[in-house]
């Protein structure tokens, strides 16, 4: 007994004796070595329970370091290229470290598979069971893409693109699945997701059947070079995950982070030129005014109608007669060659820990209609940094600035209908040539002009006289976690969660003046017409996703299910004011002396809330199904009816993978 009682005191004072040694670690040192010489420049870290560097140090040309320790119960990592990693408990002072050689590689065998990506389950591509299409921008490089809508054309089954019109900034209007509603005011346009995040757009204050071309050009302000797969949803099935959203179809955008490595310069320039096809063949003057006197005299065989014509007549005691004898071409007159210059620059790189991609491009374009001219800045930062191996924080952070000159009136219709025998310019009576003026017909013409050429502005006048300019400012931050609660990887059960914060800030400005010169009415009728606009919006958006992926014994089995709850909310508003009868052309705002014709205002809120869960089976990878259902609650349905629920089913067979097709392997690659 007595003899127990002296070991167990023993122990104990030996157990606190190394506490208190422990307790007193406030700094290290050591050597480090391999079976020959000293290390220079191995790395020694003090590294905590989820892995994280807390303090290190570097050995010097003899191979020794010295580092201070800031808790004992963490443990200290030894590394160098070539050698094999030595990880030891904190629970001395000095360190004499040999390490092996790594160079010795046994076989490994790596079982990878391609998943889909964007928003949903991360599901073996041959395991999909829904109709989806994906693309790898990596097929793009090199070539002159410029906008989002040039990559889709023709590379997607079933996606029709149409541009709206050769206005620059117009966009294109996309069809996935059909035309899903009777109203050409419904926005029949797929639903664009990037990052995860839908570009939903409000339009309650807007006219719809303009500013449904505007807004989704918009969404289309992403750079090409930004982009680093597309993955477009087609049927019920795919497009259940977003609900009410995705009725029209989904085309989600993946765009392109960092890579751990040494800071990388791209920076890349396109120049591109359009034009205007001719079209068919136009009359020139005299041609036209040959035409109209005979449009005269067939009916009646007498041309004295024709008489009553001044303006087609070639008569030199007429007072405008220099200016209606001419052969002008206004097709040619309104259009040119445009030029798109595309500038595009990012640096990437990373370390162990950490990864960034800023990138930035400007875009200039000048139409084919003249005067015409977009300038778009555009700029893209994502962060990722690794705080363990279990928790990643990533932020986003993007800003586009559009200013858009436009033209007032739609030129190129006014250039078709315009009479060819009128001058642009005004012209000298003596001597025929063209003075600094416009020249615009006077309503004191002929009254079968009426309702047709009179109405009728100068489009050439109209190019260079009247502004209508748009500012857009769109800036979208996001902050993003996440955190592998379990495994973290396939091999072992993964219980992952992410969670989102997003803010979507769109301001919008429009400005517009109409001037007298291009108007021959009298000033009560409304001449120096201006208009200013803005609209301001601020959304707010938040996702949290867990995803649960079980790891079986039986590898015949696989599982994986996920649910999320979105919560969007936001608001809008806007103010408009026209004026008129200006005091002079330098005066362009509404609200300087003129006649206040309108005020107006809006304001609108609107709140959605969404649950989502679905799930994904397959066995021995040829026998899957796959199940979601969405709960949509938004402002957007109609009271008493603010909740829509939104199932799919899907199953699939892979018949080519059952034994008794083996027969096939060498000409079937998947049935």
């Amino acid at each position: 007994m007595r003899n127990a009682k002296t070991i167990i005191l023993t122990f104990l004072l030996q157990a606190m004796v190394l506490s208190a040694n422990a307790q007193a670690i406030t700094s290290v040192h050591g050597t480090v070595s391999d079976d020959v010489e000293p290390l220079i420049g191995a790395t020694v870290c003090e590294i905590d329970g989820n892995g994280r560097i807390i303090e290190s140090a570097i050995t010097d040309l003899n191979g020794n370091f010295t580092m201070k320790i800031q808790n004992p119960k963490d443990k200290i990592r030894f590394t160098y290229v070539g050698m094999k990693t030595v990880t030891l408990p904190i629970n001395k002072t000095t360190y004499t470290i040999t390490m092996e050689s790594a160079t010795e590689l046994q076989e490994v065998t790596v079982v990878s598979k391609r998943r889909a990506r964007g928003n949903s389950l991360p599901i073996p591509e041959r395991e999909l069971s829904y109709a989806t299409q994906s693309l790898d921008m990596k097929e793009f490089e090199g070539l002159g893409i410029t906008s989002v809508d040039e990559i889709f054309q023709g590379r997607f089954a079933g996606l029709d693109i149409v541009s709206n019109s050769g206005d620059l900034g117009s966009g294109s209007t996309m069809r996935l699945r059909g035309a899903s509603s009777l109203s050409t005011l419904t926005n029949a346009n797929p639903l664009i997701v990037v990052d995860g995040n839908t570009r939903e757009v409000n339009l309650d204050n807007f006219d719809m059947a303009s500013a449904n071309n505007e807004k989704f050009a918009e969404l289309l302000n992403i750079n090409p070079e930004d982009i680093a797969s597309i993955n477009v949803l087609k049927d019920a099935a795919a497009t259940a995950l977003y609900g009410s959203l995705g009725g029209n179809g989904v085309i989600e955008l993946t765009t392109k982070r960092g890579i751990p490595g040494p800071p990388k310069v791209a920076y890349s320039l396109k120049l591109t030129g359009t034009f205007q096809p001719k079209g068919y063949k136009l009359l020139n003057g005299d041609d036209y005014t040959m035409l109209l006197k005979e449009s005269y005299f067939n009916p009646s065989q007498d041309d004295g109608a024709s008489a009553n014509v001044p303006e087609i007549n070639y008569d030199p005691t007429f007072s405008e007669y220099e200016q209606y004898n001419n052969n002008t071409d206004w097709r040619d007159a309104v259009t040119q060659w445009g030029l798109r210059q595309n500038h595009h620059i990012n640096i990437s790189g990373g370390g162990e820990k950490a990864s960034f991609r800023i990138s930035g491009g400007f875009d200039n374009e000048t139409g084919t209609i003249i005067m015409q001219k977009l300038n778009r800045f555009t700029t893209n930062v994502a962060l990722d940094y690794n705080v363990s191996r279990r928790i990643r924080v990533s932020t986003n952070f993007s800003l586009t600035y559009t200013k858009n000159n436009r033209n007032s009136d739609d030129l190129l219709s006014i250039a078709l209908r315009k009479m060819p025998n009128l001058s642009i310019y005004e012209q000298d009576p003596l001597t025929g040539k063209d003075t600094d003026k416009y020249y615009q017909m006077l309503q004191s013409a002929s009254s079968i002009f009426n309702d047709n050429q009179k109405s009728l502005v100068n489009p050439i006048a109209s190019a260079h006289l009247a502004k209508n300019q748009q500012r857009t400012y769109n800036m979208i931050p996001e902050l993003v976690i996440n955190y592998q609660l379990l495994g973290t990887n396939y091999d072992k059960t993964q219980l992952n969660w992410r969670g989102s914060v997003l803010m979507n800030i769109n301001n919008e400005y429009s400005d517009k003046f109409y001037p007298q010169e291009l108007t021959t009415v009298s000033w009560d009728k409304g001449v120096n017409t201006s208009t200013a606009y803005s609209y301001k919006s601020v959304s707010f958006n938040t996702k949290q996703t867990l995803t649960f992926i079980p790891a079986f014994k039986n590898k015949d089995h696989a599982l994986m299910s996920m649910g999320r709850m979105e919560l969007s909310s936001g608001n809008s508003n806007s103010q408009n004011t026209d004026g008129s009868g200006l005091p002079s052309g330098g005066i362009e705002s509404p609200d300087a002396g003129g006649i206040i014709k309108g005020l107006s205002s809006g304001f609108s809120e609107w709140r959605s809330l969404y649950f989502t869960f679905s799930t994904h089976y397959a066995y021995k990878e040829r026998y899957i199904a796959d199940f979601t259902i969405r709960a949509d609650g938004t402002t957007k349905f109609g009271p008493g009816h603010r909740w829509g629920y939104f199932p799919s089913l899907s199953a699939k067979w892979i018949i080519s993978d059952e034994p008794w097709m083996n027969w096939s392997d060498k000409w079937l690659s998947m049935f």
